[in-house]
């Protein structure tokens, strides 16, 4: 498992930084026509912000210029490989500012505690549908320390919604040292174990060796994944 494809070792263990491609779909408005409604917490600061019309989004820097850029990149990773990501542009002021469609629903905690066991399960089920891609990324803090980094809408579509922990870089835009970020997907394993990672094992717990092995020979069909991180 740990072999299966060789993407990360193709480079440094710190990669360049990818640059996010155009945003394809909505209308972002300059930074200069949106105000801030609320902040929305984290590590690195989100704020809710509308703009003239109405329209919400989430607005980033991240911890650095080099975190919000690979942030942003790691989100058109997903939205290519086909996880639901909420559409955003990179726009440059005195620094690079991510925005981000804001995207009604309730953290993954706190639907998990009025769900139904039928509900939990399937929203559980939908989530490992992306484990693979989540380990291959690094994506240490997909699920959250407070289960808060994955929505889930109306509708009970789950939504990645802050992917600042993947590649390089840890959540709080540390840098993840060479041998914690490297060639081999250690994210395989670490990311089933409740004493390494809890957040993420709990949510992926129960996934197969099967599921895991279709969506590696997915993710190694897909030719399209490469092409967007490096």
């Amino acid at each position: 498992l740990i072999c299966f494809i060789n993407w990360r070792g193709t480079g440094p263990a710190t990669p360049e930084v990818p640059k996010p491609m155009p945003v394809r779909k909505g209308t972002f408005p300059a930074l200069s026509e949106v105000k801030t409604v609320r902040q929305l917490g984290g590590s690195t600061g989100a704020q809710l912000v509308e703009d003239r019309s109405g329209a919400r989004f989430v607005m980033k820097t991240g911890a650095s210029p080099e975190h919000l850029l690979t942030e942003a990149a790691v989100d058109e990773a997903y939205q290519v490989l086909g996880y639901d990501v909420p559409k955003l542009k990179v726009l440059e002021s005195t620094r690079p500012t991510k925005l981000a469609e804001y995207i009604e629903g309730k953290t993954l905690r706190s639907y998990l505690r009025t769900a139904t066991p039928a509900q939990a399960a399937k929203v559980k089920k939908e989530i490992q549908k992306g484990f693979v891609a989540d380990a291959l990324m690094g994506n240490w803090d997909v699920v959250g320390l407070e289960a808060d980094n994955i929505l889930v809408d109306k509708k009970g579509k789950v939504w990645r919604i802050d992917n600042g922990g993947a590649l390089n870089f840890r959540a709080q835009g540390a840098k993840k040292t060479a041998a914690q970020w490297g060639k081999e997907v250690q994210e395989l394993d670490t990311m089933l174990d409740k004493r390494i990672n809890q957040s993420a094992a709990e949510i992926f717990e129960g996934i197969s060796e099967e599921e895991i092995l279709n969506q590696i020979e997915d993710l190694v069909k897909d030719g399209s994944f490469a092409a967007v991180i490096i």
